[in-house]
């Protein structure tokens, strides 16, 4: 059956925060067969108007390919607040101080903004197009991602099976959806809007770490993370996942999620 594939076709700036018209957002084009899993490092931030567009590009993104796309929103920048800011319940930040660190390495000055796969930095009018190239490029490694919750610790292992030697850096990331916060758009301030797929933490440090795989060797890696439940964050364990992937300087080798159980 004929898939249907939303792409973007039209793209404004408002103070450094571009645009999307809604009645030109998507057009039909065919369909494909997916050969991986594709990271969309979405960039974004409460106070950034025409962000709430792209949310919806990552929506469409997902409902098309709920299986191999997974979208992680990084708040950074002028747009985005700080949690040391919050002061529930009616002010909550969700920008971590990882946040620019991370936009500060692809020079984001532009929201929203999305790295496709950590090989392309585009705006959201390309951001179907670029998905679509990344799930049609096979890849040599698997990854078998589980987290459970134990008392106040989420417990993760990671399993891979690769089909070659592979030498990356695997980053093992917390997000955490349905979560209710204020955001601007084009018209308002809204107050009880759901933030999801936000980026809470690095498990295993903002850099990663290094793995050595072995061609046909299953290799498996576990890590610990606590639930942080504190004056500025509290973690929904009910809404948590667990991302991790394998980088190489070309890009994101596989990706994988996994919700906490």
């Amino acid at each position: 059956m004929k898939q249907i594939f939303f792409s973007l076709v039209t793209v404004a700036t408002l103070t450094a925060c571009s645009g999307i018209d809604a009645d030109d957002r998507f057009i039909e084009v065919p369909g494909i067969v997916p050969e991986r899993t594709v990271l969309i490092e979405d960039y974004t931030g409460q106070n950034c108007v025409n962000c709430p567009a792209a949310h919806e590009v990552l929506e469409q993104l997902q409902a098309q390919y709920p299986d191999n796309v997974i979208p992680v929103s990084i708040h950074a920048g002028h747009f985005g607040v700080s949690v040391d800011r919050t002061v529930y319940p009616d002010y909550v930040g969700l920008m971590q101080p990882e946040g620019d660190k991370m936009a500060d390495r692809w020079n984001i000055t532009g929201y929203p903004m999305g790295v496709i796969n950590r090989s392309s930095l585009l705006e959201v009018d390309a951001w179907a197009e670029a998905v679509r190239a990344q799930l049609a490029t096979p890849s040599y490694v698997g990854i078998d991602l589980e987290a459970s919750i134990s008392g106040s610790d989420i417990n993760i292992s990671a399993t891979f099976t690769p089909s070659a030697d592979i030498t990356a850096t695997l980053h093992v990331w917390i997000v955490e959806s349905g979560i209710i916060a204020f955001q601007r758009d084009l018209s308002t301030r809204i107050p009880d809007y759901r933030h999801d797929n936000v980026y809470r933490c690095a498990v295993n440090g903002f850099e990663g770490e290094q793995l050595n795989l072995s061609a046909h060797l299953h290799h498996t890696a576990t890590f610990s993370q606590t639930v942080r439940d504190s004056s500025t964050e509290r973690w929904n364990t009910d809404n948590l996942s667990v991302v991790a992937f394998l980088e190489t300087p070309q890009g994101v080798l596989q990706a994988a999620i996994a919700k906490v159980k």
